[in-house]
């Protein structure tokens, strides 16, 4: 039988966030709670990042933003989210000892846009073709060396001229992209499954 635990979580309330059908809706802000529901609130205490937990989270692709400690429910897992505030995190890892979890969490933060471009050609009524490029805007994250670390033994190209990283299911194939008027073509992808890192070369629209 577990005994319970004599522990006070006195350093606020974290809020256990699950994914909604409407949080693949291309376009979403994944720093934001759009297409999340609320789990539970849990209080916690806010834990030091020992140097052993920046590497597991270095070694397991992500950034280390902030160690919490909850009372132990069983079913906290990394494919929740956390909101601390106004902050969300992926919960990258969880430990526990049965009376407690131990929730491992990398802040959200995007950087900008992009627009997915796919070509579209049309027929007026003279039979002259006329492609354009166009497709969605999608919110960019804020790629840190430890998430890049995620997919470089995945990737093929060398030497890309810009990287993003995306929501894969932001993601259709689009063989190019544009970024602040700049128009890239797409060298090569690599996903996790739950984020799409796009490699590229500055390319032109034709």
């Amino acid at each position: 039988m577990l005994r319970p635990s004599m522990d006070t979580y006195t350093d606020g309330m974290v809020a256990i966030m699950a994914s909604t059908s409407s949080r693949s809706v291309v376009g979403v802000d994944p720093s934001g709670i759009v297409g999340l529901s609320r789990l539970r609130t849990m209080a916690y205490c806010q834990m030091s990042r020992r140097e052993t937990d920046v590497k597991l989270a270095d070694d397991e692709g992500f950034e280390l933003s902030a160690k919490l400690k909850v009372r132990h429910v069983g079913d906290v897992t990394p494919d929740l989210f956390a909101l601390i505030g106004a902050r969300l995190c992926e919960i990258g890892h969880v430990d526990d000892d049965r009376i407690h979890d131990y929730l491992y969490l990398s802040e959200i933060k995007t950087d900008g846009t992009l627009q997915l471009l796919a070509k579209t050609t049309v027929l007026d009524s003279h039979h002259v073709a006329t492609s354009t490029w166009d497709g969605p805007t999608v919110h960019v994250r804020k790629a840190t060396k430890s998430l890049l670390s995620r997919f470089e033994a995945m990737s093929q190209s060398l030497s890309p001229t810009a990287t993003f990283v995306i929501r894969a299911c932001d993601y259709g194939a689009q063989p190019k992209v544009r970024r602040d008027g700049i128009t890239y073509d797409v060298s090569g992808t690599t996903s996790d499954g739950r984020w799409t890192r796009i490699t590229c070369e500055r390319g032109a629209t034709t």
